[in-house]
């Protein structure tokens, strides 16, 4: 039986192999600013970093972030990142179930959204695995063209 739960101090290293997965350019291995983010996000209560737990093994993650608005008398909103199902693990309904608690936690927590940026078809992936992730979200209620996103990276 799989268990969704938030992260604990000692998953870090097994997390790190799964955003390995999504991020291949990225190392699995634990630095110090890493061991710093992950303090942070273990500390704040409006940080849900989830895991899908089977076996005692990671399968999935998201990480759900609220944050506080001023607009819509002030209710939150939520940002989901780095979802990720393990690639042995997937097409099992494993990232429908971890993304719908993820919601249901934005919901629990008065949010008036939940906004998820993901790649375009001009990034990395092909257009039929852009097109199948993208499917992926709207069944779990998320809707395309509402939002665009504009990005700007550092460092890169």
């Amino acid at each position: 039986m799989d268990t969704i739960r938030k992260i604990k101090r000692e998953d870090l290293e097994e997390l790190l192999c799964l955003y390995h997965q999504l991020y291949e350019e990225e190392d699995a291995v634990v630095t110090e600013e890493r061991k710093q983010a992950f303090e942070t996000i273990l500390h704040r209560d409006d940080q849900f970093l989830l895991v899908t737990e089977r076996k005692g093994k990671i399968i999935a993650t998201v990480h759900l972030t609220i944050l506080p608005n001023l607009s819509h008398n002030g209710a939150s909103a939520a940002y989901i990142e780095n979802v990720i199902v393990d690639k042995d693990h997937r097409g099992q309904k494993i990232g429908e179930a971890i993304m719908t608690r993820a919601i249901e936690i934005a919901e629990e927590h008065r949010c008036y959204r939940v906004l998820l940026c993901t790649g375009t078809i001009s990034h990395e992936d092909p257009p039929e695995i852009m097109e199948r992730r993208h499917r992926f979200y709207e069944k779990v209620g998320l809707r395309r063209g509402i939002k665009n996103a504009l990005v700007r990276y550092f460092n890169q």
